[in-house]
Parts: structure tokens; C-alpha cells; sequence
């Protein structure tokens, strides 16, 4: 395992067809006009397996956590690492990213990249850009970081960001944007925003980044305050992660942050 933190094996081929030819015979019901408020995201599809089960369903969108393989930076000799599918580093056993874009261009579908790291952007928009997949068809994921630095949080979060590079500035942002003007790119911010300084903060980000947007919001932050200020700017979408949200019923729940005016991907399932 400590060999595969660092040097990601690819699949076999054996699974690598059967996942191709599961994404062939699907016929999901997504175009580039499809309104997010259409989209049933299949949240987790880094791992053979999760691909094939979301590929098996009816989601009309598949996404993928996005870090570099052993994603500690600085790490030298290790320069050149792969992008992966992986939502913890020591998740060793998942995809590429070009096996995942493979199977997801031919999937048909929406493709989400939930960015883990900021170090895994641009040399995943290079495999983007060799697997072809338009545009239209993306959405991108970036955090904004709301934590103030002074505080204890605010200096754990600094250190982790110095090692870990997590954190998404808005020059990244931007070069996200200029390499695919059509695409969806997603603003998380990383906690409710409550002060000005918050609003002020995520607007400055909009702006600069420029439209289309939206803003993934983990169910415990949404309330109509943070809807109302943060719809001039995108869609506003939300997620239940771990811990954050009791899911209790799928479709009053919905119904629940529809009515609170939230326009984007609703994705209550638990994860």
C-alpha cells in the first residue's frame, strides 16, 4: 500500500471493458440543456465498483473526487504523480483520472470533479483536455475559504493548506475558467457564510471567475438568508455529507430547499 501512495496501478483491462461497456449500454437522460435542478448526481464513483453501480442506476451525473496520487507536497522525487479518483490519500485502489474520463465520456453523461486539491488542478486539466470532453458537459468543483487566519482554526487550516495544498485561490479559479468557458464551475464555500466579510468574499470570487456558477452547500449551511445572497451570482445547490444533515425523507426534503429557493442539484443521498 505505501508503494501505491505514491505510484497508482492502473486498472485491468478485464475491468476497464466491462466498465466501458456498462457506460455504452446506459442511456442516461441528460443533454447540455437539462436544468441543474435535473441532475441526480451519483456522488461517489471513484472505484470500479462505485462506477459500475452509478453506471447501473439512473443518475444522469457522475462524480469523482480529484487529488494526486500521494498528494503531499513537497515530496521530492515525486514530481510526476498521476491524478486519481480518490477521496482520502490512502484511498489506493480507484481509478485514474484518464481511466475515469474514459469511462465517463463514454457514459454519456454529466461529469463532476470535486477538486481535493489544488495541486491535482492543472495537471487534471491536462487530462481533460486530451480526453476531449466538451465543456458543457463539466463541472468543476473549487473551494472558497472562508476561515479567518487569525484564529486557532484559521492557522490549523493555513498550516494544512501549506502541506496539503487544499486550498483553491481564485488565479486557479480563473485558469479553470479560461480552459473551459461553458463549463459549470462550482464555488464551495468552506463553512456558512454569516459576516459581510463572508458575502464580500465569495462575491469578489464570482465576479472574478465569471459565470456559469454555482454554489454546492452542505445542508447544515442552507438557510433563505445564504440562498437570497448567494443567487445573484449562480444557482445555489445542496449536499447532505456525513454528519451534517438528517436525511429523513428524500422528497420532503427536497421540497423543503426547493421552497427555500434553491435552484441547482439537490443530493440528499448519505455518503
Amino acid at each position: 500500500m505505501i508503494r501505491e501512495f505514491f505510484h497508482h496501478r492502473l486498472q485491468p483491462q478485464a475491468t476497464m471493458d466491462g466498465l466501458m461497456q456498462a457506460a455504452r449500454a446506459s442511456t442516461p437522460d441528460w443533454t447540455p440543456s437539462t436544468p441543474l435542478s435535473d441532475i441526480r448526481n451519483a456522488h461517489v464513483t471513484n472505484t470500479p465498483a462505485e462506477m459500475e453501480t452509478a453506471l447501473r442506476g439512473d443518475a444522469n451525473c457522475l462524480e469523482a473526487d480529484v487529488r494526486l496520487a500521494g498528494d503531499v507536497r513537497p515530496m521530492p522525487g515525486y514530481r510526476n504523480r498521476p491524478v486519481i479518483a480518490a477521496h482520502w490519500d490512502w484511498d489506493t485502489h480507484g481509478l485514474t483520472l484518464p481511466e475515469w474520463l474514459k469511462v465517463g465520456s463514454a457514459s454519456g453523461r454529466m461529469l463532476k470533479l470535486d477538486f481535493k486539491s489544488a495541486a491535482a488542478i492543472r495537471p487534471a486539466l491536462k487530462d481533460l483536455k486530451a480526453s476531449g470532453i466538451p465543456g458543457e458537459r463539466l463541472m468543476l468543483n473549487g473551494g472558497i475559504d472562508l476561515r479567518r487566519g487569525t484564529s486557532p482554526l484559521g492557522i490549523a487550516m493555513s498550516v494544512h493548506n501549506l502541506f496539503f495544498a487544499s486550498h483553491t485561490s481564485v488565479g486557479i479559479l480563473q485558469e479553470m475558467r479560461r480552459a473551459y468557458p461553458s463549463a459549470l464551475i462550482a464555488l464551495s464555500p468552506s463553512h456558512q457564510p454569516r459576516a459581510e466579510r463572508d458575502y464580500r468574499k465569495i462575491s469578489d470570487c464570482a465576479t472574478a471567475v465569471g459565470g456559469p456558477l454555482t454554489f454546492p452547500l452542505a445542508a447544515s449551511m442552507v438557510d433563505e438568508e445564504v440562498v437570497r445572497r448567494l443567487k445573484p451570482y449562480g444557482s445555489v445547490s445542496v449536499y447532505a455529507s456525513e454528519g451534517s444533515f438528517k436525511v429523513t425523507d428524500v422528497a420532503k426534503d427536497t421540497e423543503h430547499f426547493r421552497r427555500m429557493g434553491v435552484d441547482g442539484v439537490i443530493d440528499l443521498a448519505q455518503h
